[in-house]
């Protein structure tokens, strides 16, 4: 994979910044409500993503907070929660600015920090440094917190590549405090970057254009590279956008429990008969 060595500058203005106006755009798609959560430059009292990835105390109270909502002593289905729940934050910023503008932000850990819900593992808030990648023929080439690709397909390629080199050492540190296979829970990861496309597709009203982007951006030899499966399951009068997960969050072997919509695990008859009975359910 041939990775541009240039990286984008902080911007000089944050609010001026190519990234600010990809989110400002999607802002004022949905009359000013932040679907991203998104912004250029931390307020005070967020934590850096850097200090968040690492292993040490926090991460390994985050473990646990994580480990506890599940109701079991299971270490490794909290890490793969966790670990799920860190990309999806990742990959719906990564995304949502790839609909909203053909840019992607710059995702070193150094250039993230992260607003975490008090007593929880759920991310609120993200915030990134301005920096961000764009194609040729970008209206604000030329800024030097934009670093222009040569096309859409290197684009998707440093997304692959900001998204891996953020979330490598802490999937690293999951796997060693939890037991977890480190390729497991790379396609947990590759799961919620296929999940960011769908989900994304829906809410921006986008989905021809999110699903090709999904498919090309998900194939591949990279870790996240787990395949995009979109398909639409008819059934009872529904339609339903989804796609065939590479792995499972392991949240079934909880009690109380099932296997998720998407779950490997999960057969098309049961999806059938979950749609069903949302059909019964709605009339």
């Amino acid at each position: 994979m041939a990775v541009p060595i240039d990286r984008p500058l902080p911007p000089t203005d944050p609010d001026d910044a190519p990234l600010a106006q990809t989110l400002a755009a999607s802002r004022a798609h949905f009359g000013g409500h932040d679907v991203l959560a998104t912004r250029v430059h931390a307020p005070e009292g967020w934590l850096p993503a850097a200090e968040v990835i690492r292993a040490g105390p926090l991460l390994d109270e985050l473990l646990a907070r994580a480990t506890q909502a599940t109701g079991t002593q299971r270490a490794d289905i909290g890490g793969t929660l966790l670990a799920e729940g860190y990309a999806w934050a990742l990959a719906l910023r990564a995304v949502g600015t790839l609909l909203f503008g053909t840019r992607i932000p710059a995702l070193a850990p150094d250039e993230v920090s992260l607003e975490l819900a008090a007593g929880d593992t759920t991310i609120t808030g993200v915030a990134l440094s301005g920096g961000s990648y764009g194609i040729a023929g970008d209206a604000r080439a030329g800024d030097p917190s934009l670093v222009v690709l040569a096309d859409e397909d290197a684009l998707l390629t440093r997304l692959h590549v900001e998204l891996e080199t953020h979330l490598a050492p802490l999937l690293e540190a999951i796997g060693a405090a939890t037991g977890r296979p480190r390729r497991a829970l790379w396609r947990s990861a590759g799961d919620r970057l296929g999940g960011a496309f769908l989900w994304l597709g829906e809410v921006v009203g986008a989905r021809e254009r999110a699903w090709e982007l999904g498919t090309r951006c998900m194939h591949g030899s990279g870790p996240l590279a787990v395949g995009a499966g979109f398909r639409v399951l008819e059934h009872a009068g529904i339609a339903e956008p989804t796609r065939n997960r590479r792995s499972c969050c392991l949240i079934w072997r909880a009690d109380g429990n099932d296997t998720c919509f998407t779950c490997p695990l999960t057969s098309d008859v049961e999806r059938r008969a979950r749609l069903q009975a949302r059909a019964a359910a709605a009339a």
